[in-house]
């Protein structure tokens, strides 16, 4: 991860403050969403077309970039 910092009033209306990270590329992007996952430990993970869309696009590209461990592996509790 490059850099990280805060931004207040990024969005009208959301919860401040919002977290943002840059980072280097798309292998480093997803590493980053399994960190925050894996971090935040959430029960539950919701979204509008979640399979195809949004994690299962995800997924998919972690897999085409030949990512170690696979993402699946890494948003997951399981060693």
């Amino acid at each position: 991860m490059r850099a990280s910092r805060r931004v207040v009033g990024l969005l009208r209306g959301a919860v401040l403050p919002q977290h943002v990270s840059l980072v280097t590329g798309e292998g480093a992007l997803l590493r980053a969403l399994a960190r925050l996952v894996r971090d935040e430990d959430p029960d539950v993970l919701m979204g509008w077309d979640v399979r195809r869309q949004g994690l299962g696009y995800a997924l998919e590209r972690a897999d085409t970039l030949g990512l170690k461990p696979p993402l699946i592996r890494s948003l997951g509790r399981t060693p």
